[in-house]
């Protein structure tokens, strides 16, 4: 039997266990409301899609209904524009993406409409200007994702099981690149090289993808070799790592000595959560720098940061 995941590189443990609910649901059409939690471009709601797409039970296939919880202003309109008019009746797979802008009053109505303590019991009733609402779970199921699960209500995270989405290799961002590149080999340790210019993200790999098809499509190149890498990051301005210029700006700064996060967000203009969240968290990850306190380059990033100073003279 194909996998339902078939087409989706990484992400194993989160397969395994998607494998298991998707198998128990053709048994039993039962399914728990998930929570997928994981940086943004990890893959949520690609898996989140090839999930749903693939339950099926007597021949009943689930829609599928992405929505961004942003858009998603008040319970009125989720009651009167989603519930109403999408869901009501239907047999969906309803995905809150970026749950933690979900509203407050929607949030505390989730909490009733997915109290339970039996987990058989598929039927929910939420009361709603007086009328009674049915939300069926043999026909609904819903899978929540957040980049952000720290700031999802507490008590709403405890009704949900979580999936937790880990970074991807190296070898499987290669093999990412593959899947979305045609009619071009690599050649040599290009390929090696390529992953190491992305930002650990499946999003950022098929990015990467599209900016090598055309730069082989535009040059009339079937093979992308070492001398096409090093045409391609400068034609780009691709920096080594996948770095941006903010951060090859926090680790000059930290180059010259340690710093507070108040003292980086002061020197380079952007918000303590845009550094801790956009760039000191990947500079972590790739082992650029060190937090004890204050923030540090390590002798990793030193290294990093004079080699991109000697290829710029």
């Amino acid at each position: 039997m194909k996998s339902i995941f078939s087409e989706l590189i990484g992400q194993n443990a989160v397969k395994k266990r998607l494998s298991f609910y998707h198998e128990a649901y053709q048994k039993t059409g039962v399914i728990p409301s998930m929570l997928f939690s994981g940086q943004k471009g990890i893959g949520k709601s690609q898996f989140a899609k090839s999930f749903s797409e693939g339950l099926k039970r007597n021949s009943s296939k689930k829609d599928f209904l992405p929505i961004n919880c942003s858009s998603i202003k008040s319970l009125d309109f989720f009651i009167e524009e989603i519930y109403a008019k999408q869901i009501r009746g239907r047999n969906i797979s309803l995905l809150l993406d970026e749950a933690h802008c979900l509203p407050d009053d929607i949030t505390y109505a989730l909490l009733s409409i997915l109290d339970t303590d039996n987990f058989s019991n598929r039927i929910r009733i939420f009361s709603y200007k007086g009328d009674r609402l049915v939300f069926d779970f043999s026909q609904l199921n819903i899978i929540f994702a957040t980049t952000e699960s720290n700031k999802v209500f507490i008590p709403l995270k405890d009704r949900l099981t979580l999936i937790d989405f880990e970074s991807y290799s190296e070898i499987e961002l290669s093999q990412i690149v593959i899947k979305n590149i045609s009619k071009v080999k690599f050649s040599g340790s290009a390929l090696e090289k390529i992953a190491q210019t992305i930002r650990n993200n499946a999003r950022n790999a098929v990015m990467r993808s599209n900016e090598i098809q055309l730069y082989c499509n535009s040059k009339n190149i079937k093979t992308f070799n070492e001398k096409s890498f090093e045409d391609f990051l400068d034609k780009l301005g691709i920096l080594p790592y996948g770095l941006t210029n903010s951060e090859l700006q926090i680790l000059q700064l930290l180059a010259v000595k340690e710093r507070s996060l108040q003292s980086i967000s002061a020197s380079t203009g952007m918000s303590r959560g845009a550094l801790q969240y956009d760039h000191e968290m990947f500079l972590l990850q790739r082992g650029l720098i060190e937090i004890d306190g204050k923030r540090k380059i390590t002798l990793k990033g030193r290294e990093i940061l004079d080699k991109i100073i000697e290829n710029e003279h």
